[in-house]
C-alpha cells in the first residue's frame, strides 16, 4: 500500500534523505530521483503494510525459521551409542548409526589434550579408538616404563542395531594398537546399560568412571569416595577407583590362576602375529574338539602349555553387561 508523504529536506544522504513533515516529525526517506537540497520541499511516495498483513508476515518468519531448524536436526547425524576410554585422560565418543563418531568430548583436561592431539570426528568408531590410543602412547599417557590400564564402556541405545558397536571390536582396535607400539597395557571393555550413562551425565563423568565409583562406593565402608567432588571423581586414578576389585568381581579368574602373570596373545595385523602365520603356513586353526579355559588377568593375554605337544590360547575378553 502507498501513500504520499509532503516535507522539507533537512539533511541530504547518499541514498536516502531526512524530512520534517508537516505534522514536525523527522522522518527518513528514499531520496528522489532528481536533485534534492537542503530547505527544499519534496513529495515522496512511501510503501506500508497494511494492518493485517504485518502479524501475517511475523508467523511465516517464525513459521519458517521453526521448519528450517527441524530439517536440519533431522538431518544432523545423531548419536546412537557411546564408547568411554580412560586411561588417564577420559573422554566419551558418540556414534552414530554408521558407526561414524559424531560427538567427541573430553571429561577431563587430559581428556580436552588428547582430542586436540588426535581429532576423531567423522572417523569410524575402531579408527578413533586405535587413534587415540596411539596419540596417548606419543603424549606419555601410557608409558612402557610403568603399569598401563584402558578401561572402556560401551552403551547402545535400545533403537539402534547392536552391531553399531562391538566391544570385541574395540577391545581389538586397542589391543593391536599398543601391540604395534610395543607398550604393556591391561586392557578391560564392558557394556554398560543407558540408565549407568544418564547417571555418569549427572556427574559429568564417563560411562566407565561412573560404573567403577558406583561399585565401590557401594563395597566401601567409610565415607572416602562417596564424598568425592565431581573434580576430583573425573581426575582420580582408575586404581584408585578399584579398578582391580571391579574386574575381580564381574569377571573373575579360576583362583588358581589368579596371582598368575598372563601374557599377551598378538592379534590380527601385529608383527608377531604375521611371523607366526609364516612358521605355521596359515593362522593356526582352533580345535574344537578340544576344551579351551579362558583367563583374564591384568589385561593381558596367555599361551599356556596343556600337555608336552598342544597349546591353548587364553585372551583377556572383553566383560559382560555391567549393571
Amino acid at each position: 500500500m502507498k501513500h504520499q508523504v509532503r516535507g522539507i529536506v533537512m539533511e541530504v544522504e547518499k541514498r536516502h534523505c531526512i524530512i520534517m513533515t508537516q505534522a514536525g516529525e523527522f522522518r527518513r526517506v528514499p531520496r528522489p530521483s532528481s536533485r534534492v537540497e537542503v530547505g527544499e520541499e519534496i513529495v515522496v511516495q512511501l510503501h506500508t503494510w497494511s494492518g493485517w498483513l504485518r502479524p501475517l508476515a511475523l508467523v511465516a518468519s517464525l513459521l519458517l525459521v521453526v521448519m528450517g531448524w527441524s530439517l536440519y536436526q533431522w538431518l544432523l547425524p545423531t548419536a546412537v551409542a557411546y564408547v568411554s576410554l580412560d586411561i588417564n585422560p577420559s573422554l566419551e565418543l558418540g556414534v552414530d548409526q554408521n558407526s561414524r563418531v559424531v560427538e567427541a568430548k573430553g571429561l577431563n583436561a587430559d581428556g580436552k589434550i588428547l582430542l586436540r592431539a588426535a581429532p576423531v570426528k567423522g572417523k569410524d568408531i575402531y579408527e578413533a579408538v586405535a587413534e587415540l590410543v596411539e596419540a596417548a602412547v606419543q603424549n606419555n599417557y601410557l608409558n612402557p616404563q610403568q603399569e598401563n590400564l584402558v578401561f572402556s564402556a560401551v552403551e547402545v541405545e535400545p533403537e539402534a542395531p547392536p552391531t553399531v558397536v562391538e566391544e570385541k571390536q574395540v577391545y581389538q582396535a586397542i589391543a593391536n594398537s599398543v601391540a604395534k607400539l610395543k607398550v604393556p597395557v591391561a586392557v578391560q571393555v564392558t557394556v554398560a546399560k543407558p540408565e549407568a550413562r544418564r547417571e555418569a551425565q549427572k556427574l559429568g563423568v564417563s560411562i566407565g568412571r561412573y560404573l567403577l565409583y558406583s561399585d565401590a562406593v557401594k563395597e566401601e565402608t567409610g565415607q572416602q569416595i562417596k564424598n568425592l567432588t565431581n573434580k576430583e571423581l573425573k581426575n582420580l586414578k582408575l586404581k584408585d577407583l578399584r579398578v582391580e576389585q571391579w574386574i575381580e568381581k564381574h569377571q573373575p579368574l579360576p583362583k588358581k590362576h589368579a596371582d598368575q602373570p598372563v601374557e599377551q596373545l598378538p592379534g590380527p595385523g601385529s608383527q608377531e602375529y604375521t611371523e607366526q602365520g609364516k612358521d605355521r603356513g596359515q593362522p593356526e586353526k582352533r580345535d574344537e574338539s578340544k576344551s579351551e579355559e579362558h583367563e583374564r588377568l591384568n589385561g593381558s593375554d596367555r599361551t599356556k602349555k596343556s600337555d608336552g605337544n598342544s597349546h591353548e590360547k587364553r585372551r583377556f575378553r572383553s566383560g559382560n553387561e555391567a549393571k
